[in-house]
């Protein structure tokens, strides 16, 4: 099964503590640089910027554990 390129409809439940976060930080930024930055924007830009780390960093793990 395939995903498709875009989706308009997902939604990934981060809970309610870190959607706080995520948004006084979004209104923080955007004080500070005159535009506006939305919840949305930050946290595609977080998973985008941190993603394939993680990845790396889980899979390191991973092979640790099966040795």
């Amino acid at each position: 099964m395939s995903l498709p390129e875009e989706s308009t409809s997902r939604v990934i439940y981060v809970g309610i503590p870190r959607r706080r976060k995520i948004e006084k930080l979004a209104i923080k930024l955007s004080a500070i640089s005159g535009t506006q930055i939305t919840a949305a924007q930050l946290s595609q830009d977080i998973i985008d910027t941190y993603l394939e780390a993680y990845e790396a960093k889980m899979l390191l793990e991973i092979q640790v554990r099966e040795e």
